[in-house]
This record gives structure tokens, sequence and C-alpha cells, in this order.
């Protein structure tokens, strides 16, 4: 399939955790997983969408030199106090701009590189999780 997006879905207590988990370690293993990112209800850290956009943004950051500088260069310009409030923000910011600057000058490696996220539904509240 050329399909770039694989949602997985399913009842409650189904085991698409643990489908997660295995996905992330068998790509990682393979050195593929670019990151992760595993909400959980019960987890002030893990709760929270505000730390979505950020742990995404510093994976792509360990992973892409240039991709790295791009990010440091946007925060020093003193934007970053309305990250921790704004989800369009923090991915304008974080991801867009970084990528867009990048431009197709960048070099990215031809394999897939994965990113697992997993119980997106369990991140903020329920306005905030749709």
């Amino acid at each position: 399939s050329d399909s770039k997006l694989f949602w997985l879905h399913g009842f409650a207590g189904s085991g698409k955790s643990a489908v997660a988990n295995s996905v992330a370690d068998m790509f990682h293993s393979q050195r593929l997983l670019l990151g992760c990112f595993f909400c959980h209800r019960d987890d002030p850290e893990c709760h929270s969408p505000v730390s979505l956009i950020p742990t995404l943004a510093y994976h792509l950051s360990k992973w892409h030199r240039e991709y790295r500088r791009e990010v440091l260069s946007i925060l020093q310009g003193g934007d970053e106090m309305r990250l921790a409030k704004d989800l369009d923000w923090q991915f304008d910011l974080l991801i867009r701009k970084p990528l867009i600057s990048l431009g197709k000058s960048a070099e990215i490696p031809p394999e897939p590189l994965i990113i697992v996220i997993d119980a997106l539904d369990e991140c903020g509240d329920s306005v905030q999780s749709r």
C-alpha cells in the first residue's frame, strides 16, 4: 500500500497499546523508529497534548542535524512562551516551519521513518483529544 498512515483502532482493552509497543520495539531494532509518544490518562506528563508536538520535535531534532538547527533558531527568536499554550502554534513553529526551511535540499534517508503515537484519545480533555 502507498498509505503513509496506519491507524489502529478497537475497543478499550483489546490490546492496541501492546501492539503499539511491539511495533515501536520492532522498528527501533530496525533503526527505523524516529520516535514515539504514549499518552496515558493517569500520567500527568503523558496526559497533556501540549507535550506531544515538542516530543516529536525532539525526536526529529535527534535524527536530523539541520532540522535541529532550524528549531533552535526559531526558539531563540523568542516565541517559546507561546508554545506552552497553543497546539497549532507548536506545530507551526516546531514541525512545519523547520521542515519548510529545510526544503528539498535536506538529505533525508530513503527508508521510511516511523513515528508511533499511542492512545491519542487519552491525551487532554475530550475537546482537545479530537
